[in-house]
């Protein structure tokens, strides 16, 4: 579990981080800009329930990689991001689609 404000960002300049970075205002708008849906996953503390607009805990029950809205935006903003899931695959013992990032609809 992570704890982080809202942020939004700047454009990607260099194909791995935003050339600013904001403080978003709503969860939705933190939300839309994670990579994949497993990340786009909040918890409200004091309503004590989970914020999940993507699906991402459905795709990590179904052992799905999908990104948060389109896979070459995401990935052209951080050349990095298709590493996370190639990386924890071992521990999840799930096999690869022919079309490993369907991106998501929008919430």
């Amino acid at each position: 579990m992570e704890v982080t404000t809202f942020r939004g960002e700047g454009a990607y300049l260099d194909g791995r981080h935003p050339s600013v970075v904001t403080l978003a205002r709503t969860l939705a708008e933190d939300l839309s800009r994670r990579d994949f849906t497993m990340n786009a996953i909040a918890f409200d503390p004091r309503a004590r329930t989970i914020i999940d607009l993507y699906q991402g805990q459905q795709d990590i029950a179904r052992q799905l990689v999908r990104t948060v809205g389109d896979p070459i935006q995401r990935f052209s903003e951080d050349a990095y991001a298709p590493c996370g899931p190639c990386a924890r695959r071992p521990n999840w013992g799930s096999t690869w689609t022919r079309r490993p990032w369907p991106p998501s609809p929008p919430p």
